[in-house]
């Protein structure tokens, strides 16, 4: 993976990771992992029996990742064009963000059910759980280019301001609430301090874009998170433990792996764009 000097990863991306780091020590000190009590009986969207496999969260991947694929070459979008900068800024997200992944399944704040895959597991994951920082950015990333493509008008930017304001003191208040919550916590600091990055870099037009694409982005996110999350069959395919998270759900769904995906996905985008620049 090779970036000319206009397309290199700016400085500000790396010490907000550090600076996460740093902040998510005193978790290990204070807070102890000693329970691993995984909730195995979520609120049901539908049980689908058709669903009961191996096999389940590899077929998700190819559910989500196929349909982009076939479309990636639509003239208009012309997606499969972007790749030389997609594949970039999704595999430099995707390593800090596995990182993070592993220190929590190791840690027991949250687990995968053996039921639904295939039992190969990379570094304490399974390797569906890798994928998931691949296929999911590859298709939202898409979803975004389309809205731009076939939309370029978007009035979100009169508001971008306020959304941005409200949003921000939304995360630092459910984070305080639920700060002994190291799932919610964390899913909060990172959603914030990326939205800052952000921010600061002066990107009002970026946001407008990237919250457009967010909304429409939840339709799908319900589906597939709430297969993830067990909305569809007897028991979720990732387990949490109760101790490490708030506990309000979407029907199957915890509030904070919205806040974890915004925050995936906003530093996905806003790399891809600033390498396509």
């Amino acid at each position: 993976m090779k970036l000319h000097k206009s397309e290199s990863v700016p400085l500000s991306y790396f010490i907000l990771w550090i600076f996460f780091g740093i902040c998510l020590l005193p978790y290990m000190l204070l807070f102890g992992y000693q329970n691993f009590d995984y909730v195995h009986d979520v609120p049901l969207v539908t049980q689908l029996k058709s669903l009961e496999t191996s096999w389940l969260y590899a077929w998700v991947h190819i559910f989500v990742f196929l349909p982009v694929f076939l479309l990636s070459f639509d003239k208009k979008v012309f997606y499969a064009s972007r790749w030389k900068q997609l594949f970039p800024a999704i595999i430099l997200v995707a390593i800090p963000f596995l990182i993070w992944d592993v220190f929590f399944t190791a840690a027991g704040v949250w687990e995968f059910n053996e039921k639904y895959i295939s039992g190969i597991r990379v570094f304490g994951l399974p390797w569906e759980e890798l994928m998931f920082f691949v296929t999911v950015p590859f298709a939202c990333l898409f979803l975004y280019d389309c809205l731009n493509a076939y939309f370029p008008s978007n009035r979100i930017i009169l508001w971008e301001q306020s959304a941005t304001i409200l949003l921000s003191l939304s995360l630092i208040v459910f984070g305080l609430i639920f700060y002994d919550r190291i799932y919610t916590a964390s899913a909060c600091l990172i959603a914030l301090l990326s939205l800052i990055w952000v921010r600061y870099k002066g990107e009002t037009a970026f946001l407008s874009n990237f919250y457009r694409a967010f909304l429409v982005v939840l339709i799908p996110f319900f589906f597939t998170d709430g297969i993830l999350t067990g909305g569809f069959t007897e028991e979720p395919i990732v387990l949490y433990n109760t101790e490490h998270f708030s506990g309000y759900r979407v029907v199957s769904i915890p509030i904070e792996d919205y806040i974890y995906g915004f925050a995936l996905l906003l530093q996905a985008n806003y790399l891809y764009v600033r390498f396509r620049r």
